[in-house]
């Protein structure tokens, strides 16, 4: 398990946002991650732009991406181990 920060969110064509870019807040590195529901349609969710993550990766996407902290205007938010 990893920690993120969420860099860039894709709506499309829905109103819900679950896709979008994450960066590894230890490595940098970049993924991309999206969740969609049993139908194929996405559901509501509650991770939005600036938020702090949790996720497990898988090739070059982020997986079980869940929210750690939400994110609030003023607080820069930082990971230590």
């Amino acid at each position: 398990m990893a920690y993120g920060l969420v860099i860039k969110m894709d709506d499309g064509h829905y109103k819900t946002l679950n896709k979008g870019t994450l960066m590894d807040m230890q490595t940098g590195i970049k993924y991309t991650f999206a969740r969609e529901g049993e139908t194929g349609k996405p559901k509501d969710w509650n991770v939005k732009l600036h938020d702090v993550v949790t996720f497990t990766i898988s090739g070059s996407t982020a997986v079980s991406v869940t929210l750690y902290k939400k994110h609030v205007d003023g607080i820069v938010f930082s990971y230590n181990e």
